[in-house]
């Protein structure tokens, strides 16, 4: 610690007294970090693999990534016929908005989204595809940008949208962190810990269910001394008493001694007394907030907010200004470089999927959330959640 380098220190990775921040979870800007080892590539201040390690960890955690990609790429767009032909045209077999809302689900996931493009001899954008934004690695010639080397038996190397040379071209889309120059982050990372504790919470169970179905014991024999054909039925007791099949079973033991007995010491607090419930509350509200999504979204009605108008309809329309419609314009902002670059007008608009709160009629529609509802609907007709 003592040898730290002082811009690492002074870039924020370091407090005042030299403890680690973020630490071993999310690595210092770096050229080279070392989770990686091919030469000229960037990699990403939080490795893929630990992204991708917690997607489906958590069912609200997968989702708020879900609904918010499917909110922000919506059901379809408005473009110019000479725009949507050649948006279409690109797209080979698939439809536009299929590649789209990958890239959007990659985005959510791991704060990055990247499309392929090919061109024709012409030098004009024939072909477009998905590629997924954890096998895309930044190469870097030390400042600038050099392109993108996608990690597979053999690495493919891709130059960066608009080189026009003799690659495939990646169009970069990514989530800002001041962590990175390269690379995007998704919001969720701040609950990056509640996630893990969550999955372990979620092995112990099985564990103990799978395993032991009762606390861990010592057996203690006082007075005398296990000879080995007792200690091996012993063991090979408490073995077949494993699993939930065995749970609540007795276990009958005979002492072939006087004046000895036996004791069974906890090792462990009693599984009642573990606040695991408390533990997947917190966890759930950490990972809601650093989503930003409204716990109703996701199927979580809290008590005390069922009547009016609502705090919920309130919730949605903060959560659509403030969370999705920024998401859909940045989308836009990116497909109309494709427009550009082949020389089309620069209009598309995602029909993102914002639903408008009605007003509360309170003789109509009591304690019902209409934008709620309205919302539901939606995905319910659609079938995305």
């Amino acid at each position: 610690m003592a040898e730290m380098n002082e811009i690492t220190k002074a870039q924020g990775f370091f407090t005042s007294s030299g403890i680690p921040m973020l630490e071993p979870i999310i690595k210092a800007q770096e050229a080279h970090p070392a989770e990686g080892s091919m030469p000229g590539l960037v990699y990403p201040p939080l490795p893929f693999a630990d992204i991708l390690n917690l997607t489906y960890s958590n069912a609200f955690h997968t989702q708020c990534i879900a609904l918010k990609a499917e909110m922000s790429a919506g059901l379809e767009y408005e473009a110019p016929k000479e725009c949507e032909k050649f948006l279409e045209t690109i797209a080979g077999d698939e439809n536009f908005m299929d590649i789209l809302g990958r890239v959007a689900w990659d985005l959510e996931c791991i704060g990055n989204g990247a499309i392929e493009i090919a061109r024709d001899v012409r030098g004009r954008i024939g072909e477009v595809y998905h590629v997924h934004a954890h096998t895309l690695y930044v190469r870097s010639d030390g400042s600038e940008l050099a392109g993108y080397t996608q990690d597979a038996d053999i690495p493919v190397d891709f130059d960066k949208f608009g080189e026009n040379g003799e690659r495939n071209e990646i169009l970069h889309f990514k989530k800002y962190t001041p962590l990175s120059t390269w690379y995007g982050m998704p919001e969720w990372v701040a609950a990056l810990e509640a996630l893990r504790l969550d999955q372990q919470k979620k092995i112990f169970y099985s564990s103990f269910f799978g395993n032991s179905a009762v606390p861990a014991l010592a057996v203690v024999l006082e007075g005398a001394e296990f000879d080995s054909e007792t200690e091996t039925r012993l063991k090979a007791g408490f073995d077949n008493m494993k699993g939930v099949d065995n749970a609540f079973r007795t276990l009958l033991l005979s002492i072939p001694f006087e004046n000895a007995t036996i004791k069974f010491e906890k090792l462990m607090a009693d599984f009642k007394d573990m606040p695991f419930d408390k533990l997947t509350q917190a966890t759930r509200e950490e990972i809601l907030a650093a989503h930003g999504t409204p716990p109703r979204l996701v199927g979580i009605i809290t008590a005390g907010s069922l009547g009016g108008e609502s705090e919920a309809d309130a919730q949605l329309r903060n959560f659509v200004e403030t969370k999705i419609k920024p998401r859909i314009k940045y989308l836009e902002r990116r497909v109309k470089l494709l427009l550009r670059d082949a020389g089309l007008p620069e209009e598309f608009e995602l029909k993102g999927i914002c639903p408008e709160p009605p007003a509360a009629d309170a003789a109509k529609n009591p304690p019902i959330d209409a934008g709620m509802a309205a919302l539901a609907k939606i995905f319910d007709e659609r079938g995305a959640l």
